[in-house]
């Protein structure tokens, strides 16, 4: 049998089915929904497994050493930590630096995207994200780090059914332990590991605030965690972290001038802001601070920098 023999058999067999359709509108419906619930299926990531305890799932990772590489995580593995494992000044300092209406909103946040677009427009370049954790999670999970709509769409739909099938907490929970706070410390037991050598549980308000000032480029920001003596950047940006702890309650006025006081590891940040003043960094200084000084800690960027590479972060 030739190829244009199986050519034709192949073209009247599938005329045949097209005929049967198009005769029975009934089943012409049917093969519509099947075929869009398919792409469906395919199209939206699979979130609702992060609602299951002993689900094992492949992420994307990035180190200098190995390059990019896939590993296994899963709640029910040692390497995790349960959310009442972790300090709260972890997840207050998490929740102020990375997404303040995180318990607010419903995946996304537009106030946040308005704001981002208003910076970008004016000026004229991607300067600023609007990512929220829960889109962060389901990229970090399930997507890859291409910039493109289709992923991005994918992401936003993702996070709006995630949002209407686990808990906050459990959103919280897993970015806590996939996120890369620099130098391949994936996730919050390896980095509390790693900078202080102490456990989630035990993180202090200034432990909890370096760690995260890192986000979203931790490759990039982690310099003056590593030595031990936070960059002028670093500084601004742990001032304004601890600022906003202070302004939604999660600290007293006592407990945010000690911190200051001793916030670059012992020495004191009173330099950088005067507590008496009503003063907040703007996330465009930040922007300002990171390209000024960009040579001085490995070429510093906006969303997605670090995080491309290891598959994380966020803004």
């Amino acid at each position: 049998m030739n190829f244009k023999n199986i050519y034709n058999k192949g073209y009247d067999f599938f005329s045949k089915i097209q005929a049967y359709i198009k005769k029975h509108k009934f089943v012409s419906w049917l093969v519509t929904i099947f075929c869009f619930l398919v792409f469906i299926y395919f199209f939206i990531p699979h979130v609702w497994l992060l609602n299951k305890k002993d689900v094992v799932l492949k992420v994307t990772r990035w180190t200098q050493q190995r390059g990019e590489f896939k590993e296994e995580v899963s709640p029910s593995y040692n390497s995790w930590v349960g959310i009442d494992n972790i300090s709260k000044n972890v997840i207050n300092a998490l929740i102020v630096a990375e997404d303040g209406r995180f318990f607010e909103h419903c995946g996304l946040d537009f106030y946040e995207i308005k704001d981002s677009l208003k910076l970008n427009l004016t000026r004229k370049r991607y300067a600023r994200g609007a990512s929220t954790i829960t889109q962060q999670v389901v990229k970090m999970v399930f997507l890859s780090n291409k910039k493109n709509l289709v992923r991005k769409l994918r992401e936003i739909l993702g996070a709006l059914i995630l949002e209407r099938i686990v808990s906050k907490n459990t959103i919280l929970e897993w970015y806590l332990n996939l996120v890369e706070f620099g130098d391949g410390a994936y996730g919050i037991k390896k980095g509390a590991r790693y900078y202080f050598q102490t456990s989630p549980q035990l993180l202090t308000v200034d432990q909890a605030v370096h760690l995260v000032l890192v986000l979203p480029s931790p490759n990039s920001w982690n310099k003056g965690l590593k030595d031990r003596n936070l960059t002028e950047f670093g500084k601004k940006r742990f001032t304004q972290i601890l600022y906003r702890m202070k302004m939604r309650g999660f600290i007293s006025e006592s407990r945010y001038r000690y911190e200051l006081s001793i916030g670059n590891f012992g020495r004191s940040l009173q330099e950088v802001v005067n507590p008496d003043e009503d003063y907040l960094i703007e996330d465009d200084d930040i922007e300002d601070s990171l390209n000024s000084d960009e040579s001085e800690w490995n070429n510093g960027s906006s969303e997605d920098s670090d995080s491309s590479k290891s598959s994380e972060s966020k803004k």
